[in-house]
């Protein structure tokens, strides 16, 4: 499965940007910023405390929770028929304990069309853990090994899905990663790289009790950025599809700028031959423990395909899918007010 739908989109710039106003997204599978900036934060209060007093970080330990709802648009392109709406409410924990960092999050996704499916519209959710632990390197690296898992799910009222009863599991990526970031006076550089596997094959068949044949996805990426001191920042990420048929599988470019309660981003993608493209501008502002967001996709720019199903399975192609989406949540931290 394409890593693209878990990727694209955020970079969270690092050092020096109050907490406060980086854009959470509880719930959302591009939840990289969420961890990111939680992740922002404790290289903030370290370099403070030049790395020395533990107990003190361990005490100043960030805890975070967030109550979310997104409608969007599924599909605004497609001219043959009424765009999907879709509702997804969410809630989301991140936490921070010394060197160790903690995300939870889950979603629910209610999608209406016009006709609904009987007897109940398209219902989908998913999880998502994440844990990390950051090594110290002197006073101005980190070494920050992580493991990150998320599944998405279908739960009923999908005409094509490969189960009775409408039930599967349309994504589950486990994936491990290494990240290196070296904080300098001006901003800082990273580098990472990853491995995701993808295992929904297993859950599916798991369901239907049935294992003969089922298949991992691996891919493989390495990313580096930089970020400057007074806000902006630039990440590029070439991924690799290793398994089950080895390709250069796309490159991705994310532009990055953090003023005040605002957040902006600008996520390109390009397929191995760049032919192919998506591109997604979003846009964060936050006031108080308020967050607002709103965000398009614009997926396949560049493909060939009418949007009639008939002719596009004839022809082996696809259109372009705009997917307009706004958002709102909530977040407070245990034991503080407001």
């Amino acid at each position: 499965m394409n890593r693209r739908f878990m990727m694209i989109l955020f970079v969270l710039l690092m050092g020096g940007i109050p907490l406060s106003g980086l854009p959470f997204i509880p719930g959302c599978p591009l939840h990289e910023s969420c961890v990111r900036a939680l992740r922002a934060e404790q290289r903030a209060r370290r370099r403070a405390g030049n790395n020395r007093d533990r107990a003190g970080l361990v005490a100043d330990a960030a805890h975070n929770i967030n109550l979310g709802l997104a409608a969007g648009l599924d599909d605004l392109a497609n001219m043959s028929r009424s765009p999907a709406l879709t509702l997804k409410p969410a809630l989301a924990y991140f936490g921070n304990f010394g060197d160790f960092d903690l995300y939870l999050g889950a979603f629910y996704t209610l999608i209406f069309t016009d006709p609904p499916p009987p007897p109940l519209p398209l219902q989908r959710g998913g999880l998502q853990e994440t844990l990390g632990y950051n090594f110290l390197l002197g006073g101005s690296a980190t070494l920050t090994v992580t493991l990150d898992n998320d599944n998405q799910f279908n739960f009923t009222g999908d005409e094509n899905v490969p189960v009775d009863g409408g039930f599967y599991c349309m994504f589950a990526n486990l994936e491990p990663s290494l990240t290196f970031t070296q904080d300098l006076s001006y901003g800082d550089v990273t580098a990472a790289i990853g491995l995701p596997v993808d295992y929904s094959d297993f859950i599916n068949r798991a369901v239907i009790e049935d294992f003969g044949g089922a298949n991992l996805g691996v891919d493989a990426y390495l990313t580096l950025g930089y970020n400057t001191s007074f806000g902006l920042g630039v990440q590029v990420t070439p991924r690799v599809w290793i398994r089950p048929d080895p390709e250069y599988g796309e490159t991705e470019l994310t532009l990055t700028w953090t003023a005040q309660s605002f957040y902006l981003s600008l996520t390109v993608s390009a397929d191995a031959l760049f032919r192919e493209w998506d591109v997604e501008p979003y846009l964060a502002y936050t006031y108080k423990n308020w967050t607002f967001t709103g965000t398009v996709l614009f997926e396949g720019i560049g493909r060939t395909g009418t949007g009639n199903a008939l002719v596009d399975a004839e022809s082996g192609n696809s259109r372009m899918v705009i997917t307009p989406s706004l958002g709102v949540r909530y977040r407070f931290q245990p034991g503080k007010r407001g």
